[in-house]
């Protein structure tokens, strides 16, 4: 895969800037605050459809400005692609390949895969759980359009289930609505709970064989994945949680609590 053209309106740093790109490897040199990552950020937005580095759209749009667009000329397997990316302030974010809008952005996930590398990635191993699991999420996400769809439908369903623990809370609602909840909760989070346990056990023996090419070292790097689900089903956790969730009032077990632990050494 290799980007032939990117062109960037009113994207971060850059009020209107076109480039072309005639060779796969590509060294781009500048001084700091010059815009180089932001190059990479759009790139990265036309890939995963939202930026590395910003965590609202808004703050991608040139100051004073009122939206942005990006777009690119891709070229995959002998065929060229056109992608544009456009994200005005209270619209809704449109996404089109070869002029064509996908009605859902999560459509477009895994269509042209892109790695960035950045300092940031030390928070991988510094920072919480929820870094990991994102890192982790979008990996999988990039080559399982089904792991990505069932993922944002536990989140949905979580974020209700949250809702609605809030309601019982307050001695409203029926508890038998909230197994509804359960039900639907318990069959995403299983499936999404084996895919990644099978990716972690088929990536491992892969990233000690690049940690090997890199470093040089014999020295393996394991991970281990953490999750509730490992000692009891999906069920069982949100039933023996039940009481202990209406009184936090969210939903204390589940998949959203599973972290992935990288040791080197047996250290963390």
């Amino acid at each position: 895969m290799q980007i032939n053209k990117l062109h960037l309106y009113q994207f971060k740093s850059y009020e209107n800037c076109a480039l072309e790109f005639n060779a796969k490897n590509v060294l781009i040199v500048g001084a700091n605050g010059s815009g180089k990552s932001n190059i990479l950020d759009a790139i990265h937005t036309l890939s995963y459809t939202k930026s590395y580095f910003s965590k609202a759209d808004a703050h991608c749009i040139h100051h004073g400005k009122e939206g942005y667009s990006i777009s690119a000329e891709i070229e995959k397997q002998d065929k060229v692609y056109r992608l544009l990316c456009n994200s005005q302030k209270g619209k809704k974010k449109v996404l089109k390949l070869n002029d064509k809008p996908y009605d859902k952005l999560v459509e477009h996930i895994g269509e042209f895969p892109a790695v960035i590398v950045s300092p940031h990635d030390q928070d991988l191993i510094n920072d919480s759980a929820d870094i990991r699991r994102r890192y982790f999420d979008s990996l999988i996400s990039t080559f399982d359009s089904k792991y990505l769809y069932d993922l944002v439908d536990y989140q949905n369903v979580l974020a209700q289930r949250n809702a609605y623990l809030k309601i019982l809370s307050q001695n409203e609602g029926k508890m038998s609505d909230l197994k509804s909840f359960d039900l639907i909760m318990a069959r995403l989070g299983t499936d999404l709970y084996n895919k990644r346990a099978e990716f972690v056990t088929k990536f491992h023996p892969t990233l000690n064989e690049i940690h090997e090419q890199l470093s040089s070292e014999q020295v393996g790097i394991d991970i281990e994945y953490q999750s509730q689900l490992a000692t009891a089903d999906f069920h069982t956790l949100l039933e023996n949680n039940l009481q202990n969730d209406l009184r936090l009032k969210h939903t204390s077990v589940g998949i959203h609590r599973d972290d992935f632990v990288m040791r080197r050494q047996g250290h963390i």
